[in-house]
């Protein structure tokens, strides 16, 4: 399986279980910046409680590897577990949204692209880019900078500068965001 076909089956039975995803990571910025290969698959979702069960049964163990009680504690604790999809190794990295005004506010503001001719809900440019430098902050490699700079640059005039400041403001990132801002780019 190709990582396109992974993240639509993915995707797919994140939908028949009704859980509210977004695509995001290095899959994400490459979308919406500069192609560059990853061996895996990062997806948030933001299912209710109640909907843990539904969460592990969408990935059936005989086609997906998963483990029932790393879910349930993921959940409980609002950190991430991973899937491997048996026949190809792909691994998605699966991370339930954080509760965090930032984190629900990028949630809220996913949108659809084509992958393969099949809609699939994205973080958008800016969350990219925000998420890239949060990771950044956090001790993640410079890689992520360079993402969130390829995402900067290909999008251009299409970012909405104002959301991108305020939020990196909000979350301690703007002397990251500095670093990747093109010199003619607008600021507040």
């Amino acid at each position: 399986m190709t990582p396109d076909q992974v993240l639509r089956e993915v995707t797919r039975l994140l939908e028949n279980a009704e859980i509210p995803y977004m695509v995001t990571g290095s899959f994400a910025s490459s979308m919406l910046g500069m192609p560059r290969s990853t061996r895996d698959l990062d997806v948030v979702v933001a299912p209710e409680s109640h909907q843990t069960p539904a969460l592990i049964a969408a990935f059936d163990p005989e086609a997906w590897y998963i483990d029932p009680f790393v879910v349930r504690e993921a959940v409980e604790r609002k950190s991430m577990f991973n899937v491997v999809h048996l026949d190809s190794g792909w691994k998605v990295d699966v991370i339930l949204r954080k509760d965090r005004p930032w984190s629900r506010e990028e949630f809220s503001r996913r949108t659809p692209l084509l992958v393969g001719g099949t809609e699939i809900m994205f973080l958008r440019a800016e969350d990219s880019i925000l998420s890239k430098l949060d990771w950044v902050r956090q001790g993640g490699s410079l890689r992520q900078l360079e993402d969130a700079g390829t995402v900067l640059d290909v999008q251009g005039d299409a970012i909405d500068f104002v959301y991108l400041e305020h939020w990196a403001r909000e979350l301690g990132l703007t002397d990251l965001l500095d670093k990747i801002r093109p010199t003619s780019s607008p600021t507040t």
